[in-house]
């Protein structure tokens, strides 16, 4: 972002056909019914779970519960200015957030440590497997070859966007609508904007090496992967 530029304006979920009014109202509710159904869960956790669920997405934004929870206060000051509206009338990303905290909260992993999508994460981890294996033979293969830093950090880019397409929130492990973009010619002909080549410059500055690089990590399996991988490179 340039210096002085204002951040977008937030995005609402409420135009019924929109990405955003999709995922709230029906990828969430899915979301909730493959937590219960790949979970043991007692019947008191399955309640709330269920409570979660019907409240989404015209049910009204209220705070967590005590929880025991590390950012109880953090979150009290995130959720503050969106208390009382409906899941579809307050920014999408503060929706993305809040839903899998309300998670958290209603499985009561700050008392259990159990991780609600442990399942999904480790299907998605051997099932991506032969993709993992085969990414591990490309970074073998460039690390032998005299391929230019500049388009290796291209390469590690491409492969950690389409990394997101093993979104487990999007397309759970063994679905068959999956999108594959293995092919490098496949991942490049399927972007919409390209602004590779300006990160490889502000990366490749001097200066540059003096800053730190957040890079966040949200997902299992050949998602995490790819991310790990870009990282190695950008340290390479």
């Amino acid at each position: 972002m340039k210096q002085n530029q204002s951040p977008p304006e937030p995005i609402f979920s409420t135009k019924e056909g929109s990405w955003a009014h999709s995922t709230v109202a029906v990828r969430l509710p899915e979301i909730l019914d493959r937590v219960m159904a790949e979970n043991e869960y007692p019947a008191k956790i399955r309640e709330n779970l269920l409570t979660l669920k019907g409240e989404i997405p015209e049910g009204h934004i209220r705070g967590l519960r005590e929880d025991s929870g590390p950012d109880l206060e953090s979150w009290r000051k995130y959720i503050s200015p969106w208390v009382g509206k409906d899941w579809l009338n307050v920014p999408w990303f503060f929706v993305e957030h809040y839903f899998y905290r309300r998670i958290l909260s209603a499985v009561d992993y700050f008392q259990t440590g159990q991780d609600p999508f442990f399942h999904q994460k480790q299907q998605g981890f051997w099932q991506s497997q032969e993709a993992i294996q085969a990414y591990g033979k490309t970074l073998d293969h460039w690390s032998r070859t005299d391929l230019s830093g500049p388009r290796m950090l291209r390469e590690g880019i491409l492969r950690s966007l389409w990394g997101n397409q093993a979104d487990l929130s999007l397309w759970p492990a063994g679905s068959e609508k999956s999108p594959d973009h293995q092919d490098l010619r496949a991942l490049k002909s399927h972007l919409l904007a390209d602004q590779s080549a300006e990160i490889i410059r502000l990366l490749s500055r001097r200066s540059a090496a003096k800053n730190k690089l957040a890079l966040l990590l949200d997902n299992a399996g050949m998602d995490l992967v790819s991310d790990l991988a870009l990282v190695d490179i950008l340290l390479g």
